[in-house]
């Protein structure tokens, strides 16, 4: 995980206990584009780093064991699909593609990984799409397990929240607050780029170099910790007399 995409985790560790949403996902069936280039696409370079992502993760990604034991993964399979489905890609958008299933699969807000910006990778890509998206901001979340159905939960508010949280009266003298986090990283918030974007005066056609993109991406940041805090204090004014989590 790159310092651009840890600036928004580390906050988060620093205010509350998170509740993630745990979802099982493995990927049956691959789809790639079945649009064709002039030139054959080399997917074996691609290949070769997937292998490398697979080597640097058996030694450093914390929760492997986690989804071996608990999660019960079948990784040789996901392993094999994913190999096979680099071998079949035609375009680099398939290798983007096939790459998210992959980390996706662990449905873990910690995972990601960290593309090139368009803007730098290739001077001739497209400006049509906007900022945010070339920048690689996109939902990330999933819907995850329905903690509505705790007995003694209320919503926070009956509007829409960045953070889903609400009260949960564990018995007559303790109420919790819990906000729900779905991912780690601003990237998975498009809504902040886009607020941060506009602080910074910036159109959706605007070019965006790397110190660019660590602005937004600091901005960002700073928004998605605004809006955390905010809705911590107001679990407080709401009764939540025990730990925010």
């Amino acid at each position: 995980m790159t310092e651009r995409h840890s600036r928004f985790k580390r906050r988060v560790a620093q205010i509350a206990a998170l509740l993630i949403p745990i979802c099982l996902w493995v990927p049956q069936t691959w789809a790639t584009s079945s649009q064709t280039t002039d030139r054959v696409f080399d997917s074996g370079p691609w290949i070769e780093d997937f292998q490398q992502l697979l080597l640097e993760m058996s030694g450093h990604y914390a929760n492997l064991e986690w989804a071996l034991r608990d999660r019960r993964m079948d990784l040789p399979r996901l392993r094999a699909d994913t190999e096979e489905a680099l071998r079949n890609a035609h375009s680099l958008a398939d290798v983007r593609r096939i790459c998210e299933y992959f980390i996706d699969a662990f449905g873990d807000g910690h995972l990601v990984i960290d593309w090139p910006n368009e803007d730098t990778e290739s001077p001739t890509s497209t400006k049509s799409a906007p900022l945010c998206e070339r920048l690689g901001y996109r939902p990330r979340g999933k819907a995850g397990l329905d903690y509505s159905l705790l007995p003694g939960l209320s919503p926070l508010s009956d509007r829409e929240l960045l953070f889903p949280g609400g009260l949960w009266k564990v018995s007559d003298k303790k109420t919790f607050g819990l906000v729900r986090i779905g991912v780690f990283t601003e990237k998975g918030y498009p809504a902040a780029c886009q607020e941060a974007a506009q602080k910074l005066g910036m159109a959706n056609n605007s070019p965006c170099d790397d110190a660019c993109a660590d602005k937004i991406a600091l901005s960002a940041a700073n928004i998605l910790t605004t809006k955390l805090l905010e809705e911590a204090e107001e679990l407080r004014r709401a009764g939540a007399n025990g730990p925010t989590s």
